[in-house]
């Protein structure tokens, strides 16, 4: 019993993997964010509800302020798997470096560098990038100007950057 609960997040985590392939396969097809975002939320309430199982299953053998203190420290590594988990994925989908990898591998005839130019120059990303953030209406275009339309990834921004404070004890990479 101890050594299942000792690896609590890490069981947890493992299942919020396997949810997150099934939920950006099968429900949320075109936006890897949110299966990313709900499988996480969803492995933290699992996690709490298994805390809560722990904790009527060992109360006796265990004092409430060592268990307070498991329960404190499973929170904090699930979240910081998730952390790394989402960088992971972002890094594997947004990364030029690993992008280009892919997409020379995948042409067996190989790319000239005038093809390889007209998929990353800086207009071409930033058009790709405003293009997904109109699809997804995450902003919005009037009079030639772009707006922000819906407040999710701006809060998922700021929860990243309090993470990566918390976590790195830095907010960017420039720090």
């Amino acid at each position: 019993m101890g050594f299942i609960y000792a690896m609590l997040p890490m069981w947890v985590f493992a299942a919020n993997v396997m949810l997150q392939i099934a939920l950006s396969r099968y429900v949320f097809c075109s936006s890897l964010l949110k299966a990313t975002l709900t499988s996480f939320s969803i492995g933290l309430g699992a996690l709490l509800l298994l805390e809560g199982f722990f904790f009527g299953v060992i109360k006796s053998m265990v004092p409430l302020a060592d268990m307070f203190g498991y329960a404190m420290l499973h929170m904090l590594t699930y979240i910081s798997l998730g952390y790394c988990y989402v960088h992971f994925v972002n890094l594997g989908e947004t990364a030029r470096r690993i992008r280009l990898m892919r997409e020379l591998y995948e042409a067996p005839g190989g790319l000239s560098r005038e093809q390889i130019l007209s998929k990353y120059n800086a207009a071409v990303i930033l058009e790709n990038r405003i293009g997904r953030l109109l699809t997804n209406e995450q902003i919005r275009r009037e009079g030639g100007r772009y707006f922000i339309q819906r407040r999710f990834m701006i809060v998922t921004a700021l929860g990243i950057v309090a993470l990566k404070k918390f976590l790195l004890g830095k907010s960017s990479e420039r720090e």
